[in-house]
């Protein structure tokens, strides 16, 4: 322990480019990264002392150039941090632990301008998602809130989640959600009708995607699982039928994850990204593993 603390001291004063090379030096060294969290300790760092970072920080949605890296605006608008946002065909929308929803006219990266203030919700609103007909936002006060993306006025509410809704998908008519009831609801968003709960997961269920053929969810209890959208609909289909695969690799919560037809990524607590293949016959396989940064989220 003594000699893992000295290497802790040492590595602990390098840049982000010198620790990425440092974890390629051989295993003893990268087990001393990892075991001693050197990359969250460095953000942590940059946070307290330079400002760039600490804005990353706060209570502000910064927009920046993808090709240059240059930060082109900083908007202030809400009142606590900001945890998710939006933005599509020139509208942006972002949502705060301040319990609002703001809606932004997207002109240029330079000029932004604010739309509406969206207000309804009892608690921090943790996602949205919008296309041309609705904004969609969940919160921890247990609601999926509709509001009319034209004129920004409140449509209806979803209810049925019995604790706070931490991920949330919109598509076309379907709306997924996923809460720390553990549990997964799929709603009609016209009626506002929940057609299916999906349980299975033992702990908050953190992201949600889904496609024309499946859902993949992703839990604070580690596992990611695949779904049949197609049964899940299908009121006649068992419960026993709609998980098709649980996938189980990360040692920590799973926070974000993507997939298409070919591969799953997947993001967790436990620093690192797993890359699942698809086409595996009979269950997807990890092909491939990188280091991450994680990070506790606000709940």
């Amino acid at each position: 322990r003594g000699l893992v603390h000295i290497a802790e001291n040492i590595l602990g004063y390098l840049d982000a480019k010198s620790l990425c090379a440092a974890e390629r030096v051989c295993k003893d060294w990268y087990d001393v990264i990892e075991s001693c969290m050197l990359w969250r300790k460095l953000i942590m760092h940059k946070v307290n002392t330079d400002s760039l970072w600490k804005g990353l920080a706060e209570r502000r949605a910064w927009v920046w150039d993808v090709n240059t890296g240059e930060n082109k605006n900083v908007l202030n608008q809400h009142h606590e941090a900001v945890l998710h946002l939006r933005f599509h065909a020139g509208m942006m929308v972002t949502c705060s632990k301040d319990r609002n929803i703001a809606v932004w006219d997207m002109k240029s990266p330079t000029e932004i301008n604010l739309r509406r203030i969206l207000v309804g919700h009892r608690a921090a609103v943790n996602v949205v998602d919008f296309d041309e007909r609705y904004i969609v936002s969940a919160s921890g006060d247990r609601t999926i809130k509709v509001w009319n993306t034209s004129n920004c006025e409140f449509v209806r509410t979803l209810n049925g989640h019995r604790r706070g809704i931490a991920c949330l998908q919109y598509h076309g008519q379907l709306v997924v959600s996923g809460s720390s009831d553990n549990t997964i609801r799929l709603w009609d968003i016209d009626s506002g009708a929940c057609l299916r709960i999906l349980e299975g997961h033992e702990e908050l269920v953190r992201c949600i995607r889904f496609d024309d053929k499946r859902i993949v969810s992703g839990a604070y209890d580690g596992k990611i699982k695949v779904w049949d959208i197609k049964a899940a609909l299908d009121v006649r289909t068992p419960t026993a039928a709609l998980c098709l695969k649980t996938l189980v690799k990360h040692t920590g919560r799973v926070f974000r994850l993507q997939f298409d037809e070919f591969q799953i990524v997947s993001s967790s607590h436990d620093d690192t990204i797993l890359i699942w293949d698809f086409l595996a016959e009979k269950r997807p396989t990890t092909s491939r593993t990188y280091t991450y940064v994680g990070g506790d989220i606000n709940k």
